[in-house]
């Protein structure tokens, strides 16, 4: 099953979350009903003679009954959906999460963002910040966010401290399969709708309260209207209890077989079963196993990595697998024995801090290696099996492709590494990557930017720029995708005037570069939604193929003119583009005239295309791109930004890779 299998298979799962919280919302309603009724029987039962006693079943009775019930549920859902809003860094803040710089003077810290880093770049997809859950000893993680592109990464401190490098480089394998299986989006709608569910408990408590300390009246209607009160809010509470096992039942049935396959996916995505099983193991063995204490640990347990120590009936209702059976299944010979471990002292933490320190300090040592210096040189081509090898390879990870991604980042200078991963320096670092190769095209830029008035940014600028010579053509990406994560930091006013500094280095000489247009696309699609300028809101109506026609076309006009110019090549590469899409996008490509926000537009509609949709859509492009038999590495650069809009983001591509590693 490959990338957009899975995301397909997302989509229906959230059918079936749908069914199952319809039928909880409806078992909800009749034990209301019920526990209304009866209270209503009995408490008027004793009023004497002139008072009918209503039938246990009254049409109107259960009508407002099951209104009430669901608009509490719904308005809880809405409550809880609209505080997730900003998606994974809102699951972040909720569990007590600490954002980490990239200047950390933590070893351990700086090994976690290293391994994040490292899985990030090796997959294609922009390097999500990360963040540490200070107060938990637990062994434990998450994923959280909306699209690949807004995840985030958490883990505890625990998982820091008591985890060696392929233990955690293990456990955050796991997390990104969730990021690459759909699983994410779905996880934060199930928070949205559990909450609406176990806010009728807190309706309880809160009746149950007020009906304690209200004043006390001494007529006899009074003081029946307090026994309803009281007894209502009991019943609620009650009911709250019940709400909490049905969405228990919901996150079981959401989730288990879901870790299953990210534990088999990290194992793919490593090579290396003992990290994972190694992880899983000290979860086992040490006292803290994966315990969160955090008071949002029973609302998120779905998405962390072990099961979090809530109530689960003995397992029955358990959101993950026992944990022996996924040690089983990563290690067949495994025994069943765990051993048992004593938490760490602060002068054993200290000793793996230096040590931790020391290897650090040997990996950034090494320096790029074999693997880096094997990559096609800049203009060196690509052919179009190299781009359908990349597609189908669309969040599959392996171990070469994290020695790949290690060795782009050894390759980095070091002032362009270490200024990725400042919020301010970060700005300075991408429009470096926009800056013309000439002296006189980046003069000209240098004058429109100080025109802008940013003159901090602009000696930024200047002082990065002696570092591009060493930064070789493939590395430009990856560099681009450690900046991305400290730029989310940057408040509503900055990242405008970011934006205004960008466009104008791109447009300052009238023409924009195929490897301008890819900087452009990557860093408005993942940033613009995170400062509130996307126009187009996340989860927005699906858009089917058969009428996204004119926006295709936009986008393959664009792509085919800038790799084949104006030339009878251009209309031939467009019109296998439009067969291999299979929809009427017209014969002749798009007026020249097409401007980069049409283009933007246009792809930004297009991510909402369905799974299978997508993968239509990026054979066109691969036919657009190919069509004259050659691929430069800017065309190939432009079509993984393509990719990365629609949410699917693809390995770096390397020249030759063999069809043999897609599935």
């Amino acid at each position: 099953m490959d990338f957009f299998e899975h995301q397909e298979q997302a989509r229906k799962r959230t059918g079936r979350l749908v069914v199952l919280f319809a039928i909880s919302v409806a078992l909800i309603v009749v034990a209301v009903y019920g526990v209304v009724s009866a209270v209503l029987v009995n408490t008027l039962v004793g009023d004497g003679p002139q008072v009918t006693v209503p039938a246990f079943f009254d049409p109107l009775r259960f009508a407002l009954v099951a209104a009430g019930v669901c608009a509490v549920v719904a308005l809880g859902s809405l409550y809880k959906t609209a505080q997730l809003a900003s998606g994974g860094r809102a699951v972040a803040d909720m569990m007590g999460g600490r954002h980490l710089e990239g200047g950390s003077a933590d070893p351990l810290e700086r090994r976690l963002l290293n391994v994040v880093e490292e899985m990030a770049i090796a997959s294609g997809m922009p390097v999500p910040p990360v963040y540490v859950m200070d107060r938990e000893d637990g062994i434990n993680a998450f994923a959280a966010g909306k699209q690949p592109g807004d995840a985030v990464i958490g883990v505890t401190r625990g998982c820091m401290e008591k985890l060696s490098r392929d233990e955690l480089q293990g456990v955050v394998a796991h997390e990104f399969s969730h990021v690459f299986n759909g699983d994410m989006r779905l996880n934060l709608r199930l928070i949205g709708v559990l909450h609406g569910i176990l806010v009728l408990g807190l309706v309880g408590q809160y009746v149950f309260r007020s009906a304690i300390y209200a004043p006390r009246r001494s007529n006899r209607e009074g003081g029946s209207a307090v026994v309803v009160a009281l007894a209502a809010g009991a019943a609620l509470a009650v009911l709250g209890a019940i709400g909490t096992f049905f969405g228990q039942v919901i996150q079981a049935a959401v989730s288990r077989q879901r870790e299953f396959l990210a534990d088999a996916s990290a194992v793919q995505f490593t090579r290396n079963p003992g990290g994972i099983g190694g992880a899983l193991k000290k979860i086992g063995g040490f006292p803290s196993h994966a315990k969160v204490m955090g008071s949002h640990a029973a609302e998120v347990s779905h998405m962390l990595f072990g099961e979090p120590g809530t109530m689960n009936f003995g397992g029955l209702l358990a959101t993950h697998p026992p944990l022996l059976e996924r040690i089983r299944r990563i290690e067949p010979a495994f025994d069943g024995r765990v051993e048992r471990l004593a938490e760490p002292t602060d002068a054993e933490l200290q000793g793996l801090r230096s040590k931790v320190a020391a290897e650090l300090a040997a990996r950034n040592a090494s320096g790029p290696g074999a693997v880096a210096m094997g990559l096609a040189a800049d203009g060196a081509l690509f052919n179009a099996a190299d781009l359908a090898a990349a597609r189908a390879r669309a969040g599959d990870v392996d171990q070469l492709d994290n020695e790949r991604a290690r060795e782009l980042l050894a390759s980095i200078p070091p002032l362009l590494r270490r200024s990725a991963g400042d919020p301010f320096a970060a700005r300075a670092v991408v429009l470096a990557l926009a800056l013309e190769p000439e002296d006189a095209g980046r003069a000209r830029q240098f004058e429109a930017l100080e025109a802008l008035g940013d003159l901090p940014l602009v000696r930024e600028l200047r002082r990065l720029v002696p570092s591009l010579g060493g930064l070789a053509p493939e590395a430009r990406l990856p560099l681009l995708q450690l900046a991305l994560a400290p730029l989310h930091q940057l408040d509503p006013k900055q990242y405008a005037a970011f934006v205004r500094a960008l466009d104008m280095a791109i447009e300052s000489d009238n023409r924009v570069e195929l490897f301008e247009m890819t900087l452009r696309r990557i860093v408005r699609h993942h940033l613009d939604r995170a400062h509130g300028l996307d126009a187009t809101p996340a989860g927005g109506r699906e858009l089917q193929l058969s009428q996204a026609g004119a926006r295709a076309a936009v986008v393959l006009g664009l792509l085919v003119r800038a790799g084949h110019g104006n030339s009878r090549s251009a209309e031939l590469a467009f019109r296998a583009a439009g067969a291999a899409l299979g929809v009427q996008i017209g014969d002749r490509v798009p007026d020249a005239g097409s401007t980069l926000r049409s283009f933007d537009t246009a792809l930004e509609a297009l991510a909402r295309l369905r799974p299978g949709d997508k993968r239509r859509f990026l054979q066109a492009c691969e036919a657009a791109i190919a069509r004259d038999g050659q691929v430069t590495r800017a065309e190939a650069e432009l079509y993984r930004a393509i990719a990365e809009t629609l949410d699917c983001p693809v390995p770096p591509l390397v020249a030759g890779q063999p069809l043999a590693v897609a599935r």
